[in-house]
């Protein structure tokens, strides 16, 4: 027993959400409000650790290690927010211009509108649990010749309980599905368009004024991750050191939207559940790490680093008006409809793989030192595209959002003056 190291521990916590007393005055849209002060959410968690590292030689040098472990998952104001009756709500109501001003006045509606989104329609199921993540690890650790220590370790995670929505008076059966042609999607671009096929599923008119949203576990968004790491490290000696990382895995679970899953969508809406099964989260399923140092002569320190992974994935998107669906005999409830077109990472940005480096020498005056620099990122002026506009339109797949293709070369001069 003397080779085996455990690490176990609980941990207990309880959350009670409470909206303080608030009013609001009317308004345009409506009426004015009061609350009175309300606990709209009581949760409470038991979660552990469990970790033990065996020495297979007993020489120090070669290590087994596991753990199982439950985990809470992270408490924001947003469960209490999202329930919150004055906060702002929308809703897409449909609109003709009759009067040509460009601006929305009394009498211009041309349908029903959808209820109100936000607190003012949502409420907590009795007896909604704390969502919480499970995680199994497993792997080794070995110290070999040459200051090298190399390890791989499995993991395997998984979330569940997690929060979602659901719209009780919009059931599954208030929609009618429809195919439709979608004029370009996926393996497409605006200059060589690929028309495809797709569900859109219409709801009701009779349905799609109401709203009753319950904010209950959603088995659906339970999401499950399978990773193996391999890593390698090299402490410094002979006037060098290096650390190497390789991760192989995959994040899949049930997707509701275009980015992936969302705790404020209607789980209900078919819309959002056409591709079930995808990855979550900004997910490469292969990423290389790279970075070292070494020590030139004149004392000159040379470090570089290598990162290689992926693309992100992404989900081609359309938005179909009630014009687009006039033209194939639809008479579309909403004033719009988005309709995914693939299924979660099936498209990916290109792989990224990017190198930077940097130059150094310090001088030492007794206590003080001088260290001037060089440093130069994205040395092969990688210019590779990681965000675009995925919606279907004349900018689909350009280029969009903040740095939406990797910052350039960039050659930075400096120095460090410690005191």
């Amino acid at each position: 027993m003397n080779r085996l190291t455990l690490n176990i521990g609980g941990r207990y916590d309880k959350y009670v959400g409470t909206l303080p007393e608030q009013n609001a005055p009317g308004g345009r849209f409506s009426g004015p409000r009061t609350v009175a002060e309300t606990e709209v959410i009581n949760q409470s968690i038991a979660v552990w650790r469990a970790g033990a590292s065996y020495d297979l030689t007993g020489n120090g040098r070669t290590a087994l290690k596991a753990s199982v472990s439950r985990y809470g998952l992270q408490v924001g104001i947003d469960r209490v927010t999202n329930v919150n009756p004055l906060t702002v709500g929308s809703r897409d109501c449909p609109w003709g211009d009759a009067n040509g001003n460009r601006r929305f006045d009394e009498g211009e509606l041309t349908g029903a509108c959808p209820a109100f989104s936000g607190g003012a329609v949502t409420g907590y199921a009795e007896g909604v649990e704390w969502p919480y993540s499970d995680e199994i690890t497993a792997g080794f650790e070995t110290q070999l010749p040459g200051a090298v220590r190399v390890g791989t370790m499995f993991y395997y995670r998984t979330n569940r309980k997690q929060i979602g929505q659901i719209n009780t008076l919009q059931p599954a059966s208030a929609y009618t599905a429809h195919t439709v042609t979608i004029p370009n999607g996926p393996g497409g671009t605006v200059e060589s368009p690929k028309p495809t096929t797709a569900t859109v599923y219409n709801i009701s008119a009779a349905a799609n004024p109401l709203a009753a949203n319950v904010r209950d576990n959603v088995d659906y968004l339970d999401t499950t991750y399978k990773g193996v790491e391999f890593t390698a490290t090299k402490r410094f000696s002979q006037k060098w050191q290096m650390q190497m990382g390789l991760t192989i895995g995959k994040n899949e679970g049930g997707v509701n939207t275009a980015t992936g899953q969302s705790s404020t969508v209607d789980n209900n809406d078919p819309n959002n559940l056409v591709y079930p099964t995808g990855i979550i989260g900004n997910d490469s399923e292969q990423a290389f790490r790279l970075s070292g140092s070494y020590t030139l002569p004149f004392d000159i320190n040379v470090s570089g680093s290598m990162v290689a992974n992926n693309g992100y994935p992404y989900v081609s998107t359309y938005s179909l008006t009630r014009a687009a669906a006039a033209a194939q005999g639809i008479n579309l409830t909403r004033a719009s409809q988005t309709i995914l077109l693939s299924k979660r990472g099936d498209e990916r940005y290109e792989n990224v793989v990017m190198f930077d480096m940097r130059l150094a020498k310090t001088f030492r005056f007794g206590s003080r030192s001088f260290s001037p620099q060089i440093d130069i990122f994205n040395i092969s002026n990688a210019d590779t595209v990681v965000n675009t506009t995925v919606a279907v339109g004349p900018s689909y797949l350009r280029p969009a959002g903040g740095d939406p293709i990797l910052s350039p070369r960039i050659i930075r001069i400096g120095f460090a003056l410690n005191f």
